[in-house]
């Protein structure tokens, strides 16, 4: 019976969702706007002016909406191959751990989707008999691993300018803490660049905007997993960590 899943170094949307939300409270931007924006303002995997439109189009009894500004928004914008990746360079074999399908049974569906595990439920419990039945046999896998050069888009808007150049602000130096601590999680070549001076007139009235663009190479790996597979005659050794840790595991998972 094969089984497949996959796995990124990070799940780039939801990383920068999880990291902005964690990070942002601690600068007080309610202090720094002058009250006119909250410590953890609006923050969703859309852009702000489309949730904002949406809002529009229901309007209440009298012609009013509510509206999410000031707000956050990211997306993944671009996501592309490098031109040089070499198909089945990064192909090896691997021994599917019992720690390993316990780390990931330990984590929601979602909470697995935020480490960058997709895998459905239907295949952790087939993995599960598999094991299962092979006794003290072990369970083989084959990944394949591959790198993918992407974008992701953070976006600030606003209706007063002053609000979103001080969120601007505080969202550049968050990303700076981001780079280090992605680059602890196998992502490379994380580079970031600004752009302030947005404006919107839809409304009937001046929005205010600014965007980052985050540029990452980020790891994926697609995995296949037989469990009628009894032995393999060659693993490739320099793929397994020196330091005797599960090769499975990218980083350590989170709930």
């Amino acid at each position: 019976m094969k089984y497949v899943y996959a796995q990124y170094s990070v799940n780039e949307v939801d990383y920068f969702l999880k990291f902005l939300t964690d990070n942002l409270p601690k600068y007080k931007l309610s202090e720094l706007t002058f009250g006119m924006c909250a410590d953890l303002p609006s923050i969703s995997g859309a852009h702000p002016l489309s949730v904002e439109y949406g809002n529009a189009m229901n309007v209440g009894e009298n012609g009013e909406f509510t509206s999410i500004l000031p707000a956050i928004g990211v997306e993944l914008m671009d996501d592309v191959e490098p031109a040089q990746q070499l198909l089945g360079a990064g192909q090896r074999s691997f021994e599917v751990t019992d720690d390993y399908l316990s780390s990931i049974e330990s984590l929601t569906l979602r909470s697995r989707f935020r480490n960058g595990v997709l895998m459905a439920d239907s295949v952790l419990k087939g993995l599960q008999a598999a094991k299962l039945d092979k006794g003290g046999e072990a369970l083989w896998g084959k990944m394949d691993k591959f790198l993918q050069q992407q974008t992701v888009a953070i976006s600030i808007w606003s209706n007063h300018i002053d609000v979103t150049r001080n969120v601007y602000l505080v969202l550049r130096n968050i990303l700076k803490e981001a780079k280090r601590d992605l680059s602890s999680q196998g992502v490379k070549n994380v580079n970031v660049t600004g752009q302030v001076a947005l404006y919107n007139f839809d409304f009937g009235y001046t929005l205010f905007g600014a965007e980052f663009n985050i540029s990452l190479l980020n790891v994926h790996d697609n995995i296949s997993v037989d469990s009628d597979i009894g032995t393999i005659k060659h693993v490739d050794e320099s793929a397994i960590p020196v330091d005797g840790t599960d090769q499975n595991k990218f980083k350590p998972l989170k709930a």
